[in-house]
């Protein structure tokens, strides 16, 4: 029973000592002060946080645990209530402490304070004093065992209850202290509670200020409040333990949390280090591939550089021995070297036209960064590329070989009920431009649409190109005579205002604009990616209608163009610097192959162009129904066949994806198909090829049509 009862009476103690301490210093209350949210701090730490935020009366103050706000009163924090609940529980934790035995006894004190020798010390007045045994809580006071007998034989104070210092405090122990005096009247004890009020009246309150209330005993009102208090308490009781269970929830989820943040850290270091990897091996193959090719370039170099240096010693030695003979021999010494000087001459100018059709060593190089889309879907470097002639020698790749090209149809995309007018993809979209929208499509089988895009003011649009490195599109619209700009998150803007009868675009290896604007004379003009004119370029005046430029890799434009009449529709190389035609097929009056010569061909509205990686052109025979593979020089190396559809062969736009080897085709302004070029041995069979000789004697056959000398009606 002792053990139960000790242990019963630690646990007050230690409820006392929890709702005792203020929140702010951390130490039992001085002064306690109670605000509107219930909580009780000292007098002292609500004034120095008050002082710190430079409050005064009036102002909002929140409370310091619950954040809730309350009034300061207009005479300050002095003014708010005493809590004399919690001051009690602070008396009671004092006199139950068992090290409260240490107190002296107060009456002998305040006798001993009005008798005291001047000369002893405060420290030999109190040791002379007895240490307090008993409490009055009526008086509120410590005694000795001998004033504790002495109060007890008072009339007054008979009644009193008197506790011993140090003894266990239990729950009915603790209601024996109370705020027992009235607030008004010190002396008076409170007996009852105002129902009117809502307070708590002495019986000299209660006739001069409340004899109209209604009023009850104090001890039956607490009892009534007990109760609701313990219903109050129960309810408290459910949403805590509801708290702490959302609490243990919550901790649990921060616990997981905290798991998969060191799981992610760890994932993102472990991945930064593959990647780290990955990029240092790449950069090196870079590396180690470039090394290569200064090796063979210069090694390829240093040939040509010999033998051109042997065939200028073969002609200075010639000349000078010409010289002499001319100049010192005598007549029968030059009789006699005619012929042989003569047969020699004649050699060697075969030797120099020979040396004159070849072409000098003529190396480039460059590098194109990877983009994260090309890296993910398709390039094996995510480094980049290293492109130019250089790389041909490299792969043993001649220029002027032939090598089987097949293509096969994997997709089309019906666009019936609209004019396709421009084809573009970027960042794996498939943008089908039409008169005055653009419809985007997954760059993908099936070819799922995804959105359409409307901007108010497209009427008439014409054609479009995609540059990957400014992740954006630029679309041509004759009607506005300007050229709109796309981003990523298809916002439009027009780009280049202002353009008289705008045509087609293209993208340059430079990532500038190049544009074909028709007039006398027709011109081509070169934008920066940020809109500024670059350069213009007037054609010859035998390209009375271009259709369509592309700038190649050597700087020269190679352009697709109209004319007089349909024997001089034709593709052209011509010069930056100039405007001049370098080269063009079919060759003037001639051949459009260079090997054995097929029945004369002739191109019908040549309408789109397209590069590959090596230079090499597709071309959109329009009318003729075919797309044409030129080499470099602008010799025919290969005809693609194409499938019809609904009876429609007529390529009018190309789009061609260098690293995926897929060709875009919009076929009779309705359809765009798609097709796979495959590049195998020439030995391999041309299942998808159709025979030069046939294909020639079918043009050759088959009546021109009058108008091609302006673009087909089907576009705008």
């Amino acid at each position: 029973m002792m053990t139960a009862a000790t242990s019963c009476a630690s646990l007050v103690m230690d409820r006392l000592i929890q709702i005792t301490e203020c929140s702010i210093c951390v130490e039992t209350l001085k002064d306690p002060r109670v605000l509107p949210c219930i909580h009780t701090y000292c007098l002292r730490c609500l004034e120095g946080t008050a002082e710190r935020l430079d409050l005064g009366p009036g102002d909002t103050m929140t409370c310091p645990l619950c954040r809730d706000e309350f009034l300061i009163p207009e005479t300050g924090l002095l003014g708010l209530r005493k809590n004399f609940f919690m001051a009690n529980l602070i008396e009671m934790s004092t006199i139950s402490n068992p090290n409260g035995a240490g107190k002296l006894c107060e009456l002998c004190l305040e006798n001993r304070d009005d008798s005291a020798d001047i000369s002893s010390s405060p420290s030999q007045q109190q040791a002379a004093v007895p240490g307090a045994t008993m409490y009055c809580v009526e008086c509120r006071q410590t005694f000795c065992d001998a004033c504790a007998r002495e109060h007890r034989r008072q009339r007054l104070s008979r009644s009193h209850q008197v506790l011993t210092v140090g003894t266990p405090l239990t729950d009915d122990v603790a209601k024996q202290f109370g705020p027992n005096f009235c607030d008004q009247h010190p002396t008076k004890t409170t007996d009852l509670y105002c129902i009117s009020c809502r307070c708590v009246v002495c019986m000299l309150c209660y006739a001069e200020t409340h004899s109209a209330h209604q009023c009850s005993d104090v001890v039956k009102k607490a009892d009534a409040f007990r109760a609701q208090l313990a219903e109050d308490v129960g309810d408290v009781t459910d949403r805590l333990d509801e708290l702490v269970a959302m609490k243990r929830a919550m901790d649990k989820d921060r616990k997981r949390f905290t798991t998969e943040l060191e799981e992610c850290r760890l994932k993102i270091v472990r991945r930064s280090a593959e990647l780290k990897a990955t990029l240092q091996r790449h950069t090196q193959s870079l590396l180690d591939e470039l090394a290569t090719l200064q090796t063979i370039g210069l090694e390829e170099y240093g040939k040509e550089s010999e033998e051109m240096q042997r065939y200028l010693k073969t002609l200075t030695m010639f000349k000078c021995y010409c010289e002499e003979v001319r100049s010192k021999g005598t007549p029968s010494d030059v009789c006699r070297s005619i012929e042989d000087l003569r047969k020699r001459t004649g050699d060697l100018r075969g030797m120099h036209a020979d040396r004159k059709r070849r072409p000098c060593c003529s190396l480039n190089v460059s590098f194109r960064v990877t983009e994260n889309g090309d890296y993910v879907h398709s390039h094996p470097n995510m480094v980049g590329e290293i492109k130019g002639t250089a790389t041909k020698i490299r792969n043993k790749v001649v220029a002027t070989s032939n090598r089987a090209v097949n293509s096969r149809l994997v997709g089309r995309i019906d666009v019936a009920d609209r004019n396709v007018t421009g084809i573009a993809v970027l960042c794996r979209r498939l943008y089908v431009v039409l008169v005055d929208a653009i419809r985007v499509f997954e760059d993908r089988d099936p070819f799922r649409p995804i959105t359409e895009i409307v901007v108010p003011g497209m009427s008439s649009l014409v054609d479009a190109a995609a540059c990957r490195n400014y992740q954006c599109l630029y679309v041509t619209d004759r009607k506005k005579s300007c050229v709109w700009k796309l981003t990523g998150q298809h916002q439009a803007s027009v780009m280049i205002p202002g353009i008289t009868n705008p045509y087609t675009v293209s993208v340059a290896g430079d990532c500038n604009l190049v544009t074909v604007r028709w007039g006398q004379p027709s011109q081509l003009e070169f934008y920066r990616p940020d809109a500024a004119l670059l350069r213009v370029v007037k054609l010859d005046a035998q390209i009375v209608l271009p259709y369509h430029a592309v700038q190649a890799f050597t700087g020269n434009v190679v352009v697709s163009h109209g004319g007089k009449d349909n024997r001089t529709h034709r593709v052209v190389e011509v010069s930056v610097a100039t405007g001049k035609v370098l080269r063009q097929f079919p060759p003037v009056g001639g051949d459009g192959s260079s090997s054995t010569p097929p029945p004369q061909r002739h191109l019908n509205c040549p309408q789109h162009l397209a590069l590959d990686e090596e230079d090499r052109v597709f071309v959109a025979d329009f009318y003729n129904g075919v797309v044409l593979y030129l080499r470099p020089e602008l010799d025919l190396d290969r005809v693609l066949a194409l499938e019809e559809k609904d009876g429609i062969r007529r390529p009018s736009r190309l789009c061609y994806l260098p690293n995926r080897d897929v060709l875009y085709v919009v076929n009779g302004n309705k359809f765009v198909d798609v097709y796979a070029i495959d590049r195998s041995d020439p030995s391999a069979a041309f299942d998808n090829l159709i025979d030069e000789v046939t294909i020639c004697k079918t043009v050759a056959a088959r009546p021109m049509t009058t108008a091609a000398s302006t673009p087909p009606k089907a576009g705008p």
